[in-house]
């Protein structure tokens, strides 16, 4: 069977390595042809299957990838704070959730899945990882002796743990967050007796 082109695919192929090494005579390396970049949605999918196996610092990387490639995109807002959780970067995730928030209410707001843009549970979602950020920033404080900023830390937990549960009574992680908060021990408690 006579090949389409004019000539072999192997010649072509040595034809453009000549070509590259003629332009660069200079020793320089020739430019890596250029990549089509990877949508942001399927980096939020590639950062959920690595969240999903524990390699959080690649979750982390793709999902900057995707908010830089999408700054609308609120699944790699709220994907991001997810990881940030996760890794106890709570500042982070406070950060990311606030962006997420603000996203909800943008008409020009990106989804991966259009419906989940009326859906409460994403509002809800990003309420339990607003209570669980400020949880382990209350914690922290409190291991520092900050027992006011902890205070002030677990109280502003409550408020967006109950707005989750107000939003979507069944999830789970704010329920378990909240009842943390409500359990937890008083200084006093958590003194060993001498």
């Amino acid at each position: 069977m006579a090949h389409p082109l004019p000539c072999p695919p192997a010649f072509l192929a040595a034809a453009v390595l000549l070509c590259l090494c003629a332009a660069c005579q200079d020793g320089s390396t020739p430019p890596a042809p250029a990549m089509p970049q990877t949508p942001a949605p399927d980096l939020v999918r590639l950062a959920h299957a690595a969240f999903t196996a524990g390699d959080y610092p690649r979750a982390r990387d793709l999902l900057a990838q995707a908010r830089t490639r999408e700054p609308l995109l609120v699944d790699a807002w709220i994907g991001s704070a997810e990881t940030a959780v996760h890794t106890n970067e709570a500042k982070d995730a406070v950060e990311y959730l606030g962006t997420a928030k603000k996203l909800l209410d943008n008409a020009d707001a990106a989804w991966m899945e259009p419906r989940d843009r009326d859906n409460p549970r994403v509002e809800a979602t990003i309420e339990s990882l607003m209570g669980t950020a400020h949880v382990i920033m209350g914690k922290e404080r409190y291991a520092a002796g900050d027992q006011q900023e902890a205070n002030r830390q677990f109280t502003q937990a409550e408020k967006h743990l109950r707005n989750a549960l107000n939003l979507y009574p069944d999830m789970e992680a704010a329920k378990s967050q909240l009842d943390f908060l409500l359990n937890r021990l008083t200084p006093e408690e958590a003194t060993p007796a001498p």
